[in-house]
């Protein structure tokens, strides 16, 4: 278990930006170095996850300590999750404050921008080619354009349109 909370704190400290930063450093962990999961197990894992509240890699990391080593593994992955960037959190918040007016601090926020950018269309491209492995193209682009439809046109909420795509997949499931 040492080993895999060492995994965890590695992966939180060389991680900046949200929870969805995480998804492919935790790929990379937990599905092609520890083998936990196979891709298709944790793209799954990955979708229900994001119907539940709170960063996703701290799912992330607690899920999989579970499977690995039961509650205690639950516990000691959140820990190692959350208690780095609660640190972090609090001794960078001083500096913050006395940068955030200098140009330089401006001029680096500038340029994260690209990058996170980038990591999202990384994630929805793994996403996107894994689902085209599963399901096929047609049935991934029917369920593409339909969440979009609700989404944006219909402003349902992303958690019942997360719940749709959940009923559907029981239902195509147990029938196909």
């Amino acid at each position: 278990m040492l080993l895999f909370v060492l995994s965890v704190l590695v992966v939180v400290f060389v991680t900046f930006g949200g929870g969805a930063v995480f998804i492919p450093m935790f790929e990379d962990m937990f599905v092609y170095r520890m083998e936990i999961f196979s891709i298709e197990e944790y793209s799954s894992i990955i979708a229900i996850l994001n119907a539940f509240p709170g960063p996703t890699g701290g799912k992330i990391a607690g899920y999989t300590g579970y499977v690995e080593y039961g509650v205690v593994g639950f516990i000691f992955a959140s820990l190692a999750f959350i208690l780095p960037g609660t640190i972090m959190m609090l001794i960078s918040y001083n500096l913050v404050e006395k940068v955030k007016d200098s140009k330089l601090f401006k001029q680096l926020n500038l340029y994260i921008k690209p990058i996170v950018i980038g990591i999202f269309l990384s994630i929805v491209l793994k996403f996107t080619v894994t689902s085209f492995n599963i399901m096929g193209y047609v049935e991934t682009i029917v369920i593409t354009v339909v969440s979009y439809i609700l989404l944006d046109r219909f402003k349902l909420s992303p958690l019942k349109v997360i719940g749709l795509a959940i009923l559907y997949g029981v239902i195509s499931y147990t029938l196909f």
